[in-house]
């Protein structure tokens, strides 16, 4: 009487272990003559499934990858953006202080020292944001500090310019728009 053997057991064993096993390991393995197991081995294709095993695994390891990737990026986008959003609440909160005020000279240097190091930080998150988001490279840039300075040079200049003005993010006088570096 001819022996039966598991013949779903050892193709599962050929087609899934990893480290790769040999048809000759598999048959010491599991006790099946060689000539058995590579006549059932080639009559149903067992490299070939074991092919399409793993190529399905590194997909699925490949789709895996790129989902927490896309996590990590949006999570690092809600960070950026609730960098921006304090960055322009406190810069908003300086022009504000400046506005409509007679602020000595020590005063005045203080803030505006504080204006442009937010302003240029809010640059940086703003560029880092548009890096994240696929936006333009880092060549082109925002120069905010510069914007900025120049726009509460003329608010000093303009005193009849209210702060609400000022906090509405509009400019009745200077930059008209940033300018771009390359």
């Amino acid at each position: 009487m001819p022996i039966k053997h598991d013949w779903a057991r050892a193709r599962l064993r050929y087609v899934t272990a990893n480290p790769p096993v040999t048809l000759r390991q598999l048959g010491q393995e599991l006790c099946i003559p060689k000539r058995s197991l590579y006549e059932h081995s080639s009559k149903e294709h067992w490299p070939m499934a074991r092919e399409e095993h793993w190529s399905a695994r590194a997909h699925k390891v490949e789709e895996l990858t790129a989902v927490r990737a896309a996590e990590s990026q949006v999570n690092s986008i809600a960070i950026v953006d609730e960098t921006v959003l304090a960055l322009r609440d406190n810069i908003r909160a300086i022009v504000d202080t400046m506005s409509g005020r007679n602020l000595d000279a020590v005063e005045t240097d203080k803030l505006l020292q504080a204006l442009s190091s937010h302003a240029t930080a809010l640059d940086k998150a703003v560029r880092a944001r548009e890096l994240l988001t696929g936006g333009p490279d880092s060549r082109a840039s925002i120069d905010l500090a510069s914007l900025i300075a120049a726009r509460v040079q003329t608010q000093t200049v303009n005193p009849a310019q209210t702060s609400e003005s000022v906090g509405n993010g509009r400019v009745a006088e200077g930059p008209a728009a940033p300018t771009e570096t390359g």
